[in-house]
């Protein structure tokens, strides 16, 4: 098992024992740019995982030295809290760090193997898998007591802080409250969740790659969000108890519309939408109307198309591909945008052919090698 051999590589490189911790990654059914908003979402893990081995080194020092070894890419760094690693991946062990410290926790020296098969760029959320994984090791090792949330909260800091990616919470919620078989319903306001059992053995979760990068920080997504406050900033001043978009309804956003900057108008319609589509998904899930989640997820797609404007011309490819291939139940892009994998509900009886029919259709555009990823939701 990939357990034991990273505990063995650890124990071979730096010649003492370590502790194994783990996160999964994430993918979201529907609910996208809803989570910094304050909305609702509704994501799952996957059984893909991004791996820590650790153990202090040394004892107390004011000066800790953080030392990473990733045999999967057979890379080490090495850094102290004074002087940040140069290395990009690097920043988020950094951030993680910084952030238990300035709640009045410290951390000595630590070394660190590490390994992740959640697909970079792919909309997964692998930064937030290593964040959560590390801070929950940290948080072992060195019983700081943090509860589930805090380390949650811990991970999302990094990335605002450290990395410049100003994301909401539900990648961290779900990596750390994620349950088998199991869609989360999260209310990222109160941060309450309902696990709705997703009890379909005839159908599969199929992810397909645009083999496009998205690098959130530097794409438009920090935009979006600021082009939502803005909205929120306007409204705020009008009407009371308005702090996030969540706080309106549709009618509310048009009353208000002669005063929004129409981009911006459009970018909080389509979250608005989005937040109902949620509930509508909970509902068609629990009667296992398949018809509707698709409806669903196709609604969602339009909007992030030409409302949010986040995909990109191989993302909508594959939906449009996975719309005329039998077998499909729903499609949508999933993430940030800009990138990544779409989601798609297969039936069991044809996934199969679905996937060998998107396979053939991808790589005859684009001509490069189709990626997918069947997931099963492992806790």
């Amino acid at each position: 098992m990939i357990q034991a051999r990273l505990l063995e590589q650890f124990k071979d490189y730096y010649r003492i024992y370590g502790r194994l911790f783990s996160s999964p990654g994430r993918i979201n059914l529907i609910g996208e740019h809803t989570d910094y908003n304050e909305g609702f979402v509704m994501p799952t893990i996957t059984d893909q995982q991004f791996y820590v081995v650790m153990a202090k080194h040394g004892g107390l020092d004011p000066y800790p030295v953080i030392r990473i070894f990733s045999p999967q890419f057979n890379e080490a760094v090495e850094f102290d809290l004074f002087n940040p690693p140069k290395k990009q991946w690097a920043l988020y062990f950094y951030g993680v760090i910084k952030e238990i410290k300035k709640r009045g926790e410290e951390i000595q020296s630590v070394d660190l193997l590490i390994h992740s098969d959640i697909p970079t760029g792919a909309g997964m959320s692998s930064s937030a898998a290593l964040c959560v994984a590390f801070a929950k090791g940290l948080n072992s090792l060195f019983n700081l007591g943090f509860a589930p949330l805090d380390l949650a909260l811990i991970a999302q800091a990094t990335e605002h802080n450290y990395i410049g990616v100003q994301c909401g919470l539900m990648d961290q919620m779900a990596s750390l409250f994620g349950k088998k078989d199991h869609f989360m319903k999260l209310d990222c306001r109160s941060y309450d969740f309902e696990q709705i059992p997703f009890d379909f053995s005839d159908l599969s979760i199929v992810l397909f790659n645009s083999r496009v990068k998205h690098n959130l920080a530097s794409s438009e997504y920090n935009l979006r969000r600021a082009s939502c406050e803005r909205v929120v900033g306007i409204i705020s001043q009008k009407k009371e108890g308005v702090t996030a978009l969540r706080d309106l309804s549709l009618d509310d956003l048009s009353q208000f519309k002669a005063l929004i900057d129409p981009i911006d108008y459009m970018r909080a319609e389509y979250v608005l939408e989005e937040n109902d589509r949620v509930h509508q998904m909970v509902d068609a899930i629990k009667a296992k109307n398949l018809p509707l989640m698709g409806k669903l997820m196709a609604a969602s797609h339009l909007g992030l198309k030409e409302k949010y404007e986040v995909s990109c011309p191989e993302l909508d490819f594959l939906v449009d591909s996975a719309h005329n291939t039998p077998g499909i139940v729903g499609v949508r892009m999933m993430g940030g945008g800009f990138g990544g994998c779409t989601i798609n509900l297969v039936e069991n009886a044809q996934k199969e052919q679905f996937i060998e029919a998107m396979t053939i259709k991808f790589e005859k555009k684009y001509l490069k090698t189709a990626l997918y990823y069947v997931t099963t939701r492992e806790e």
